[in-house]
């Protein structure tokens, strides 16, 4: 028995599918690379309008979201603000998004493509909410892939710069270290930061912060020797892991210094309104 091949028979339709979408937009030269919606009614043998004009959005060859609709489209049909609603749309896609692979963007702009759909069909509060759910998609993947680079770079150079102390036999700056590494982890899974900042910016903010805990760490020390530190503070030194404490808690301290990296605010409520 004859049986069809499943990829075969998927390559044909997915054929068929984009002949006939050509077909309809032939006068447009539709440049097809993914289909999002499609509404196609064929005008009456009389020459009659259709009651609802054709449109088509889309991601083009390049990947870029794209929509048009026929010559029987026109604002009038649609509510008051779609023309402006699609366009807030339309420009949300070119937030800045370079850090993420492929893939994310890709489901970044359907999103935004159903929206366009959702406008066009007249339903304004649906196509608000789909605007406002892809723009924290994008948010949320551009905050994750800078927590995932922020915390690689840290455990890297918290190695490196652990072995290096280790070796010139400076525990204070050692602990400091650690201090600054923990606070590090902390502030990265808080944070939304964007990872568009590149991979230098990045790595500079890591080893300033790595630096700093160091240094304090050094200073904290000092400060726990000095005639002017507190008695309290007197007494970490008769403890056994005194020295210890204060200088992770100085390197710690490094957690109040302003990041480098701005943050991905992407302002939803402002492209919604």
């Amino acid at each position: 028995m004859f049986k069809h091949k499943p990829d075969k028979l998927s390559d044909l339709n997915r054929q068929k599918t984009e002949n006939s979408i050509r077909s309809h937009w032939a006068e447009n030269q539709v440049s097809l690379r993914e289909l999002i919606q499609e509404r196609w009614e064929q005008k009456p043998a009389d020459g009659s309008r259709i009651k609802k004009f054709n449109y088509i959005v889309f991601l083009d060859c390049d990947g870029d979201l794209d929509w048009i609709a026929n010559g029987d489209y026109s604002e009038e049909q649609l509510p008051d603000g779609t023309t402006s609603l699609i366009a807030k749309i339309i420009d949300a896609e070119s937030y800045p998004s370079t850090a993420l692979d492929d893939n994310h963007i890709r489901s970044y702009k359907l999103m935004l493509g159903h929206a366009i759909v959702s406008a066009l069909e007249g339903d304004r509060d649906s196509a608000l909410s789909l605007l406002e759910q892809a723009l924290h998609y994008l948010q949320g993947r551009v905050s994750e892939k800078s927590r995932a680079v922020t915390l690689w770079i840290s455990i890297s150079l918290t190695a490196m710069f652990w072995g290096i102390t280790s070796w010139l036999g400076t525990s204070d700056c050692m602990w400091g270290l650690f201090g600054a590494f923990v606070s590090l982890v902390r502030r990265s899974c808080k944070r939304s930061a964007d990872a568009n900042a590149g991979i230098c910016m990045h790595i500079v903010e890591v080893v300033a912060f790595l630096f700093a805990g160091m240094l304090l760490g050094r200073l904290g020390v000092v400060l726990l020797n000095s005639p002017l530190a507190p008695q309290t503070l007197k007494g970490l030194c008769e403890t056994p892991n005194g020295v210890i404490i204060m200088a992770f808690l100085s390197g710690m301290s490094q957690g109040f210094i302003p990041s480098m990296i701005s943050k991905y605010a992407v302002a939803a409520e402002r492209a919604s309104a």
